[in-house]
C-alpha cells in the first residue's frame, strides 16, 4: 500500500449531506474488542500477537461483509503513506507506533477500518459524513456481530474487557467532529468543554486524545462506556453535538452583526500571513547560492 493507492481510495466522510454540513464534518463509532484466548496487546508476546493477527485474518476473509477489503501491513509502508492514513482518519495517530504485528484493514467504500493490535486486539471504526451516529452505530453493530466467532473477552458484570479501564463496558466511543470557529473566536470553548465534562462527554482535537484543536475542529465524544447501552451513548453524543450546532449558528450571527470588527480581524490575519510568508521567502532566497 503506497501513497498513490491510498489517495485513490474513496473518502465518503468528507461529503456532508445535510443542512448542518458546514458545522458537522463527520460521525464516527469505534468499538474496542479483545480476543479472550490471548493477553492484551501490551502484555502479549510477539507470537501471541501473530496468532491474533492470523485468527483475525481468517475470520475477516471468511466474512461476506469484508468481501472487498485492503490489507495494510504498517511495517511495510513508508512514513508518508502511514501519515496519509492518519490524516484521512482511517487509523489513529497511536497506531503509527507500536508492535511489528500491526495491520490495518480497509473496506473498499472507505467507511470501515479495522486496526489489529493497536491498544486492543481490534479497533473497529465506522466513519460517515454529516450527523449520522445512529446509522454509523447500525453498521458498526453489524460488523461487531459478524466477528463474534472470534470469541471476544466479556464479563457478565462489566461487559467487554479492554486494556484501558475507561473503555470497559460497551467498548464504544461515539464521536462527532464539528467545525466551531465562531464559538472559538467568542472564547466560549473553555466553558463548553467544562460543561461537556459534567455531562460525561469530552471535547478534544480532531484526532482525539492527546491532540490539539487545529482550524477550530473539535471532536465531541463520550467519556463513559460503562452503565449505558450503545444506543444511549450515541444518542447522548448526538444530542449535545446538535446543541453545539445551534450555538455555533447563533455565535456566527453575532459575529456578523459586528461585521466591521470581523473584517478587521480577517485582514489583520491575512496581512500577518503575507508578511511572514514574504519574509520567509526573502530569507530562503538570500540563503540560496547564486
Amino acid at each position: 500500500m503506497n501513497a498513490d493507492r491510498i489517495l485513490s481510495l474513496p473518502l465518503p466522510w468528507v461529503e456532508g449531506q445535510d443542512g448542518s454540513q458546514d458545522v458537522v464534518i463527520s460521525s464516527r463509532i469505534r468499538l474496542a474488542r479483545n480476543l479472550e484466548r490471548y493477553p492484551f496487546v501490551n502484555r502479549a508476546s510477539g507470537e501471541d500477537r501473530k496468532s491474533v493477527l492470523e485468527t483475525v485474518r481468517q475470520a475477516i476473509e471468511s466474512e461476506p461483509l469484508f468481501r472487498e477489503c485492503v490489507w495494510c501491513n504498517l511495517c511495510e509502508m513508508d512514513a508518508l503513506s502511514k501519515w496519509l492514513l492518519v490524516e484521512r482518519r482511517l487509523m489513529s495517530p497511536a497506531f503509527l507506533k507500536g508492535c511489528p504485528e500491526r495491520v490495518l484493514v480497509l473496506d473498499a467504500r472507505g467507511i470501515v477500518s479495522v486496526m489489529v493490535n493497536e491498544e486492543d486486539h481490534l479497533r473497529l471504526q465506522v466513519l460517515l459524513g454529516r450527523m449520522a451516529l445512529c446509522e454509523t452505530l447500525r453498521i458498526a453493530s453489524a460488523i461487531d456481530r459478524s466477528l463474534y466467532c472470534l470469541g471476544f473477552a466479556f464479563d457478565p458484570e462489566f461487559g467487554f474487557l479492554t486494556s484501558c479501564p475507561t473503555n470497559v463496558g460497551t467498548g464504544l466511543r461515539a464521536s462527532a467532529m464539528l467545525h466551531l470557529p465562531a464559538l472559538k473566536m467568542s472564547k466560549a470553548m473553555p466553558e463548553i468543554i467544562a460543561q461537556s465534562g459534567r455531562l460525561g462527554l469530552v471535547v478534544r482535537g480532531a484526532y482525539g486524545e492527546g491532540t490539539a484543536s487545529a482550524g477550530s475542529l473539535y471532536q465531541v465524544s463520550n467519556q463513559v462506556t460503562l452503565g449505558l447501552t450503545r444506543e444511549e451513548l450515541a444518542e447522548k453524543v448526538e444530542a449535545v453535538s446538535s446543541r453545539l450546532v445551534e450555538q455555533e449558528a447563533r455565535a456566527r450571527e453575532t459575529l456578523l452583526d459586528g461585521r466591521q470588527g470581523l473584517e478587521d480581524r480577517i485582514w489583520r490575519a491575512w496581512g500577518t500571513c503575507f508578511t511572514h510568508g514574504a519574509w520567509g521567502y526573502r530569507k530562503r532566497w538570500k540563503a540560496f547560492p547564486c
